[in-house]
Order: structure tokens, then sequence, then C-alpha cells
């Protein structure tokens, strides 16, 4: 059933070919009972969208974390960063604040994922986002303090639920420009 919920194309694909077959048997016969079916699939068809829009599986959940920390990063907002980030993440927070201490961010996107693997296997429950990033920015400290430039850089990033939401715990490789 998670396939259901995770990417419905393949059930909405199914219904509606089986409405155009539908159509094509009421257009030959005239039978008014295909109209009925049509309708129910049309309603099935309505459920699974509204079933899709609610559902906010784990994988998604870890998109719109990642979509959060990009967004707080292009932000330069260092405490609503800081807030996607495990209190037990082993240096990533500090990695974090580096970065926005060395880099004034001007915009910042995920250009290719991101592809997110959940493993609820482990206790807790943890995933792997794999995506590059690119973003334009200049740099604030150090020799080459006010360079501006373009980075293109690929990330894994690891998650850990706690509770109802996904942290970060982990980057490869670390962020650029935080040491």
């Amino acid at each position: 059933m998670n396939w259901l919920i995770e990417d419905p194309t393949a059930l909405i694909l199914l219904v509606v070919f089986v409405q155009l077959i539908l159509l094509v048997v009421f257009f030959r016969t005239g039978r008014v009972v295909m109209l009925g079916w049509i309708g129910a699939l049309l309603v099935l068809l309505g459920l699974v969208f509204l079933v899709d829009y609610l559902v906010v599986t784990d994988r998604e959940a870890v998109a719109l974390v990642l979509d959060e920390m990009v967004a707080a990063a292009e932000a330069n907002d260092d405490a609503r960063l800081l807030a996607t980030i495990s209190p037990r993440a082993d240096g990533l927070d500090e990695d974090a604040r580096g970065l926005l201490a060395r880099v004034e961010i001007d915009w910042l996107q995920i250009i290719v994922g991101p592809k997110v693997i959940v493993n609820e296997l482990t206790s807790p429950a943890s995933a792997t986002a794999e995506f590059t990033i690119q973003g334009e920015g200049r740099l604030n400290a150090g020799a080459v303090g006010g360079m501006r430039g373009r980075h293109v850089q690929p990330f894994v990033i690891h998650f850990e639920r706690d509770g109802d939401r996904w942290l970060a715990t982990r980057s490869e490789p670390r962020w650029p420009y935080s040491r």
C-alpha cells in the first residue's frame, strides 16, 4: 500500500485507461450504466488525489526538512538552520554556524535530487538524502574575504526521526568553507 501513497502515478494512469475503455464502450453500445462506472472511477481518482495531498510520507517529510534547510541557509538565518539539526549531530551544527559566519549566501537551490531513502528498521528511524546544491554568495572572512562566486556541491545528509520531526545528524562532505 506504500506505493500508492508514495507515487500514485500508476493507479492514476490505470484509472484513466479504464475510463477511456468505458467511454469507447459507452459510445459503441449506448449503455448508460457505463456513465455510472465512469463517475465511480472519477470519484476514486478524486480520492487518490486527496490522499496524495493529505498524507505526508516520511520521504516527503525529509524532503520538506531539506527544503527548510536550504531556505534557512539562503536567508542566512542560523537559528532556523540550527532548528533542523539534531542536538546529537556530530559537529554539523558547528559546520552550519561556520558556513553562515564565513559566507553570505545570495541564492541557493537544489539542482539534482533529492533522492531520499528511509530506513524504518533503525531505532530511531533514519533517512539519507542525496542531492546536489548550487548557490552563489560572497566570502566574509579570510584572505579572500569579499570574493563572490558560485558553488556547486553534491551532498549526502543523514537524518533521524525525533518524535514527529526529522532532524539532520550528519553531512557528507562537510559544509564547504566551514572551517
